[in-house]
């Protein structure tokens, strides 16, 4: 039985709109428990035909697929009627799947389908504008696919809703191996910059990730990190209620939008999660804390997206997730605790550390090899503080990891390529090295470390170069 979704076809200068026909709408799944009847090697979803199965999540199952045979390259934009012979997508679908049950669930599938849904309105809020996150090619989903669980159940018709799908750009991960279990200082570093580059671009386009772990990551063949799953990412206006709250003591109405939160988004990855997050999700009371206390509940923010990144490179640093390195513990060892499967146990064990001021981080077994490494583990730590007050910002983590890798890669790049970039969401380049000579040097040394009066001197800088320019001063604008 078909039912007619919206796709959107992916061309290569923009997107034009299709209606088309899926194979399989939300009753029918439920009732075969699952997609083994319907989607085999060659099903066809409009132009794609699916391949393999590449993966399976708490969140979605995805399969490999083609454009189907038919299909003509110019249709989709190709000049000359020919397609790149690797040119390959992933059909992400909504799992139902329940691993507490170990069996299919109807209400978990519902659920994720209106996860998906969100998702989808996330990637095309974002339109594909940033390098550091993958591309959405189209998608498949209902019109009157309602916005949560409650809503669809309240329908009772769920034979109306075809099953959201997110057709994506193929990622193909990089074969380069960590020694000793751990990453390279030039693969930290284009990792770094790659992670803050995309959350700060959804940061810009007024969203938060919320979930940040190395397993919503791919490290692309050329070392860029890219975010492959943005289900768990929402509007920043959604917790502004729960940082009223919070603001005004009101220990209720933080509960009441603690568990709509949960409900909606999930528990993240708790040992990636910031102390403020932990103590948020683990029900500290608000009404009554102490000013200067370092362990105290708060909204998500910048400072907890920074720090979910950086406890993350410091696995790739190390080759230990964090808490991992703790052997003597009241309850649990590390290494228990990051096994931990159930999620409440494993936040709780992680509430009690925290508040007993226990480090997730063994910062003295990152490496110090290299002025390179050293600079790595400095960001680090100021990202990670378990004090929010003390903690990068995910600006300033960003400025902080722009500068450096300007310094590191930049030199080659001249000052219309860096505009470029800026212009563009791209990693900036601004030419550190070129920037710290003369006059503007002097600028940067009363900046007294300023990242944003940094940037603002850097573009008086650009300007004032290109006005003086000679002709015969060439700076190359290639990759």
């Amino acid at each position: 039985m078909y039912r007619i979704c919206e796709l959107k076809v992916p061309v290569k200068d923009g997107r034009r709109d299709e209606y088309v026909q899926v194979p399989f709408n939300l009753d029918q799944i439920i009732m075969r428990e699952g997609y083994s009847d319907f989607i085999k090697k060659g099903t066809r979803f409009d132009i794609f035909e699916i391949e393999d199965e590449l993966a399976a999540g708490a969140q979605g199952v995805a399969y490999t697929a083609r454009l189907a045979p038919g299909v003509r390259p110019a249709d989709i934009g190709y000049e000359g009627n020919v397609l790149p012979e690797d040119l390959k997508f992933v059909v992400k679908l909504p799992n139902g799947y329940n691993h507490k049950t170990n069996s299919f669930d109807p209400s978990t599938l519902v659920k994720r389908a209106v996860e998906m849904n969100n998702e989808i309105e996330v990637f095309k809020a974002l339109k594909n504008g940033n390098n550091n996150i993958v591309h959405m090619k189209g998608y498949i989903s209902s019109p009157l696919m309602p916005k949560s669980v409650e809503d669809m159940a309240a329908q009772k018709s769920l034979h109306r809703f075809v099953v959201p799908a997110i057709i994506m750009e193929y990622v193909e991960a990089s074969s380069r191996k960590k020694h000793n279990g751990k990453y390279n200082s030039e693969l930290l570093l284009d990792y770094l910059a790659g992670c803050a580059n995309a959350l700060m671009h959804m940061n810009r386009n007024g969203f938060l990730y919320g979930d940040f772990k190395p397993d919503n990551l791919i490290i692309r063949t050329d070392g860029q990190p890219i975010l492959v799953d943005l289900g768990s990412a929402r509007r920043k206006e959604v917790f502004k209620p729960l940082e009223t709250a919070i603001k005004e003591r009101d220990n209720d109405a933080k509960n009441k939008e603690v568990t709509d939160l949960l409900t909606d988004v999930g528990l993240s990855s708790v040992i990636y999660t910031a102390p403020e997050l932990v103590a948020l999700y683990g029900g500290m009371d608000v009404s009554d804390v102490e000013e200067k206390a370092t362990f105290v509940a708060r909204a998500p923010g910048g400072k907890s997206e920074a720090y979910a990144i950086c406890a993350t490179v410091y696995e790739l640093m190390t080759g230990l997730r964090p808490f991992e390195h703790i052997k003597d513990s009241t309850r649990y060892t590390g290494r228990e605790l990051v096994n931990e499967k159930n999620s409440i146990k494993q936040l709780m064990g992680v509430y009690s550390l925290f508040a007993g001021g226990v480090s997730p981080f063994d910062y003295d077994r990152i490496s110090e090899d290299s002025p390179l490494a050293r600079m790595l583990k400095k960001i680090v730590i100021q990202a990670t503080q378990l004090d929010n007050r003390k903690r990068l910002s995910l600006r300033e983590l960003y400025d902080q990891i722009s500068h450096l890798y300007a310094e590191h890669r930049g030199r080659r790049l001249g000052p219309e390529r860096r505009e470029f970039a800026r212009k563009n969401g791209r990693k900036i380049n601004t030419g550190t090295e070129r920037f710290n000579s003369g006059p503007v040097g002097k600028q940067k040394q009363k900046t007294n470390g300023n990242s944003r009066q940094l940037e603002d001197d850097f573009e008086v800088w650009a300007r004032e170069r290109r006005k003086t320019r000679r002709k015969t001063d060439n700076f190359s604008t290639k990759e």
